[in-house]
C-alpha cells in the first residue's frame, strides 16, 4: 500500500504539476474550514489514496452493490454517471455529510472493456490495447441530503507495443485480476510500459482530481 501511494503521488506530480499542488492546497484549506464530513462510497484503494494524497479527510463506506451484475443499456458516458449516482443513492447520509461515488470504464472503439475473467481473456484484452489509443471515462456523483450532482471526465490513453517478455511476465504476475481493461495505469507506468495519457491521469485512476477537488471544497463548505 505504501509503494502504491508513492507511485500515485509521483505520477500526479509529474503529470499535473502545479494543478496537483493546487488541488492539495485546496483540500488542506478545506479541512481547516469544513462544515460537513465526506463519505467515500468506494472500497477502491486507488480512490482512497487519491483523496488522501490530495489532503481530504473522509470515511470509507462502500456502496453495498456489485455493479457488474447491473444490466443497463446506456452510452458509456451516461452509464458511468448513472452507476456513480446509483452507488451514491445506496449510501445513507445525514444533513452534515457529503457522499462521493464514482465509476470508471475503459473503452476501445466504443466497446466497453470489463475485467478479465481468466488469463486467456487478460492476454486478449491487453493485446487488443497495444498500438492504439483507448478512452477511460470516470463518472462522479456528489450527494448531500438535499441534492445530487453528477458529471464525468474522460482521458485518452495510448499503449505502445509490449515485448513478449513484458506481456507474459505481466500475465504471470496476476496483476490483471479485478482491473477494468486488465491493467492499472499508475502501476504499469511505474513498471515501464509505453503508456501516455492525454488528459488528467487521475481520471484514469478513478477520480478526476483536477476537477473534483474544487467542487468537493465548495460542497463541504456549504
Amino acid at each position: 500500500m505504501r509503494l502504491l501511494r508513492s507511485r500515485i503521488v509521483a505520477l500526479c506530480r509529474s503529470h499535473l504539476g502545479d494543478a496537483f499542488i493546487l488541488a492539495r492546497a485546496v483540500a488542506i484549506e478545506t479541512a481547516r474550514s469544513v462544515s460537513r464530513s465526506l463519505i467515500l462510497a468506494s472500497g477502491s484503494a486507488r480512490r482512497v489514496l487519491l483523496l488522501r494524497e490530495a489532503g481530504f479527510s473522509f470515511v470509507v463506506r462502500p456502496a453495498p452493490i456489485d455493479d457488474a451484475t447491473l444490466r443497463v443499456d446506456l452510452p458509456p458516458c451516461e452509464l458511468v454517471t448513472f452507476l456513480a449516482h446509483y452507488k451514491a443513492a445506496q449510501v445513507a447520509c445525514s444533513a452534515e455529510e457529503i457522499v462521493l461515488a464514482a465509476d470508471t470504464l475503459c473503452l476501445v472503439k466504443d466497446r466497453v472493456l470489463g475485467k478479465p475473467k481468466d488469463i486467456h481473456s487478460a492476454r486478449e484484452m491487453i493485446s487488443s490495447l497495444e498500438g492504439i489509443s483507448h478512452e477511460v471515462v470516470t463518472g462522479i456523483a456528489i450527494k448531500s441530503a438535499r441534492s445530487v450532482n453528477c458529471w464525468f471526465d474522460s482521458a485518452t490513453v495510448t499503449l505502445g507495443r509490449l515485448s513478449d517478455a513484458q506481456r507474459e511476465s505481466y500475465l504471470a504476475s496476476q496483476l490483471w485480476r479485478g482491473k477494468a481493461g486488465g491493467y492499472n495505469y499508475a502501476e504499469q507506468v511505474e513498471a515501464g510500459w509505453p503508456l501516455t495519457c492525454d488528459g488528467d491521469p487521475t481520471t484514469v485512476m478513478g477520480l478526476p482530481m483536477r476537477l473534483l477537488s474544487r467542487e468537493l471544497k465548495q460542497r463541504l463548505e456549504e
